[in-house]
């Protein structure tokens, strides 16, 4: 026990003269942590987990590191002036892990606003009976002090504003931030460049650029870790008919890779397998002149077509038709495997001498086993960039999203049942608001966080702060706003709540953020 002991002090002596690492998403060894949201005048609960009688350390620090500590690892920490010692077995107090294979330890953040934002790198060290060694270091985690529903912006920004971008998850726990826009829906502007956003140090870093500029694309995490991207438009609103992949091994992009079809505004959805069903869309957004307000062109270049991208032979493959033309629809992964499509345009029509649109009125199912569609239940109201969710019931919640001739944003929710192919009037967005362009992210409770969106009628959308929470048993509750408003933004789930990532303040040129904010959960 004498020898534990010791290291406890030599981890802060080791700390001279480290090499830097990257750092990991997962554990170096057998031990692992993790937290429960730290919100001011809450409880979180540290969670080590390890091998029954597994001794261990907990260290935390204000700065991060990458320090080599041969032979036992890595410590993420940067050892600074506050590295602390928070939990040991080695000297005590606490004891050696459980036979639960885990101990926790529960604490109440102060009701304290000055503690608002304050970051802290957290690392186990611990025995571990399958190292050479003898002794492991666990992944680094890192969490932000937040009051309950507020926003804490990220340690930066990204390098250029974004709107009409996407985000993939990597294996490394990170985010790539994918290609977009300036904020403009009808006459796009497209980036090729894309950014990581780091966890741990919360910040966003260069990653590699694709070979194609694109917005109003689709990006698709695989199954082995790759990123799939279809689609899209270029600057100006010439369509992409090609796909690429980025390999995170590798760090690079293929060459493009045909698709059967352009598609602008489409469907991409995993399918159970690891294919990836990819669905209508736009072949043309352009205008002409380019600052035309007649969107007949555009609704008219709506497809039926679909195709497949297999993964293994990285090619697409031509599916039979949908039973509708489709452009700004929405396709959700069901419980049973099949892809539920709705909504989107489906055509135009001149009204008074400009272009109005038709829109697809119906639903239908892909079934991934016969490589077919049907036809389903059709929604009551006609709808395009709207959400659609599965519900903890299986489900499925669309909401919002723009309809009418003028294409203005709706605030109505309708619910699927596949079982019944029955669809029932959900609850109404709170105060009569509309939204279209918005984020909708599941939270692990089963609930749905709304963020942002847009409100008003195609070609002058204007960006909203609003944020909601949806709970089957409550339908909608209105949430602290925004830091700022967004619409046509990116977000993903976080340990403490979900990452909001650029989106832009109105429908006009030039006005995509560059900022990114956390949402503390409620």
């Amino acid at each position: 026990m004498a020898r534990l002991s010791l290291l406890v002090p030599a981890l802060v002596v080791l700390l001279a003269g480290a090499s830097a690492a990257q750092i990991p998403a997962a554990s170096q060894g057998a031990i692992s942590v993790t937290y429960t949201p730290p919100l001011l005048g809450r409880t979180t609960t540290l969670t080590v987990a390890a091998p029954p009688l597994t001794d261990f350390i907990v260290v935390t620090d204000a700065l991060p590191g990458a320090i080599g500590i041969p032979p036992y690892g890595t410590l993420f920490l940067g050892g600074s002036p506050a590295l602390n010692v928070e939990f040991s077995s080695f000297a005590g107090p606490v004891g050696p892990i459980g036979i639960d294979g885990q101990a926790q330890f529960p604490f109440t953040i102060p009701a304290n606003p000055a503690l608002t934002g304050l970051v802290l790198f957290l690392q186990a060290f611990g025995t571990d009976a399958a190292s050479p060694s003898g002794f492991s270091f666990s992944n680094a985690v890192s969490y932000v002090v937040a009051a309950p529903d507020s926003y804490v912006p990220t340690g930066n920004g990204m390098a250029e504003g974004r709107a009409f971008h996407r985000l993939a998850p990597l294996p490394d726990g990170g985010q790539l931030v994918v290609g977009g826009g300036d904020g403009q829906f009808l006459l796009p502007v497209a980036s090729s460049t894309c950014e990581r956003f780091d966890p741990y140090l919360r910040l966003f870093g260069p990653a590699p650029a694709m070979t194609h500029a694109r917005t109003l694309h689709r990006v698709t995490a695989l199954l082995d870790g790759r990123i799939l991207v279809t689609g899209g438009s270029d600057t100006g609103g010439v369509g992409q008919g090609t796909a690429e992949i980025f390999d995170p091994v590798t760090q690079s992009w293929s060459a493009p890779i045909p698709m059967n079809a352009v598609r602008i505004g489409h469907t991409a959805t995993l399918l159970a397998d690891g294919r990836v069903l990819c669905s209508g869309g736009a072949a043309s957004f352009v205008l002409n002149p380019p600052t035309s307000t007649n969107y007949l062109p555009i609704f008219q270049s709506a497809q039926n077509s679909a195709e497949i991208f297999d993964p293994a032979t990285n090619q697409f493959t031509p599916l039979p038709a949908m039973s509708e033309k489709r452009m700004g629809h929405a396709a959700t992964r069901l419980p049973s495997g099949k892809v539920l499509l709705t909504g989107g345009i489906r055509d135009g029509f001149l009204l008074f001498g400009t272009g109005a649109p038709l829109y697809a009125l119906t639903s239908e199912l892909f079934d991934p086993v016969t490589n077919a569609f049907t036809t389903a239940a059709s929604p009551t109201i006609s709808r395009v960039v709207h959400s659609q969710n599965v519900l903890p019931d299986g489900t499925v919640l669309m909401l919002g999203g723009a309809g009418g001739t003028l294409v203005v944003s709706v605030g109505s929710s309708e619910i699927y049942d596949e079982t019944n192919d029955t669809w029932t009037p959900g609850p109404p967005l709170p105060a009569g608001q509309t939204l279209a362009l918005h984020e909708v992210t599941p939270l692990p409770d089963g609930r749905l966080y709304v963020s942002g969106g847009a409100v008003g009628a195609v070609g002058s959308f204007s960006a909203l702060p609003a944020a909601y929470l949806y709970d089957v048993a409550q339908g909608f509750t209105t949430l602290a706003p925004l830091d700022l408003p967004r619409l046509a933004h990116a977000a993903f789930l976080t340990r403490e709540g979900v990452l909001l990532v650029g989106g832009a303040d109105d429908g006009s040129p030039s006005v995509a953020r560059s900022s990114a904010v956390h949402w503390a959960g409620p």
